[in-house]
């Protein structure tokens, strides 16, 4: 490694760490005094669908809830799409026995990228007994006053939708990766072709560029050769913000972009 790039990876590592510039903000958020709430237990779980409004890492969400003599956790997923959709994210969630009506904020240990437009689930369990006194509640609007989504509940596989007035009480945080700075080398254009989980290299000449993976914590993932232009499979990446970092005739840039599922 050069003395340039040595330098250069020093700094995105202790210059521009994700938790000390880039920080999670509010985007979806339905909140309110409405004492409607669905039981939580081990016959039932609750759902909320939402559409995300940034794209980013969903790293923590908060939820209503109130719980009665549950001595089981919480278990929050993030599903993509639909509430029979493929689980993104699951996070075990401690909350006290007997603990009164609170949001509860639950921080995902992996957390999943989200993009905007983009319809997800938000689902919680409990393995209460049920009966009364044991179960979980997770508190409801019922005047549709969230718009991009609504209130389901599961027993087994057999999921039900609620009234379309029905929408639990539920806030998201994304950490869209503001505040990183991104420098690419001029003329080089690099871009995320999505579809086919690969990263696209522009460049005029024919020069090799050494090109360089890492994550916002500064680890190296992989790095590679290309002459011209040129593109490489990042399928095997978790998602998440990826430094692609060029090093090309004494230069060296850096630029990032969000690795996301198909």
């Amino acid at each position: 490694m050069t003395n340039v790039l040595r330098v250069f990876v020093v700094t995105l590592m202790y210059v521009f760490p994700l938790g000390a510039i880039a920080q999670p903000v509010l985007d979806q958020s339905n909140i309110g005094a409405s004492v409607v709430k669905s039981i939580v237990d081990n016959s039932q779980a609750c759902m909320q669908t939402f559409q995300a409004g940034l794209s980013g890492m969903l790293e923590y969400v908060e939820l209503d809830i109130e719980t009665q003599n549950c001595p089981y956790p919480l278990v929050c997923k993030i599903l993509d799409g639909m509430p029979d959709g493929v689980e993104l994210a699951s996070q075990v969630k401690e909350v006290p026995a007997n603990t009164s009506r609170t949001m509860v904020r639950v921080d995902f240990d992996l957390p999943t990228s989200v993009l905007a437009g983009q319809t997800y689930t938000l689902k919680i369990e409990a393995n209460c007994v049920n009966g009364p006194g044991y179960s979980d509640f997770w508190y409801a609007s019922v005047t549709n006053a969230y718009a991009n989504g609504r209130a389901y509940h599961a027993t087994g596989t057999i999921i039900t939708p609620e009234s379309e007035l029905n929408d639990f009480y539920f806030q998201t945080y994304v950490n869209t990766g503001e505040g990183i700075r991104s420098t690419p080398a001029p003329a080089t254009r690099v871009i995320y072709d999505r579809e086919n989980q690969r990263i696209q290299l522009l460049k005029p000449g024919q020069s090799p560029v050494h090109m360089r993976l890492y994550s916002l914590q500064g680890q190296l993932w992989d790095s590679f050769w290309l002459a011209g232009d040129g593109h490489v499979d990042v399928s095997a990446l978790p998602p998440g913000w990826v430094f692609v970092v060029i090093e090309q005739e004494q230069t060296v840039s850096a630029t990032r972009l969000l690795i996301a599922p198909r």
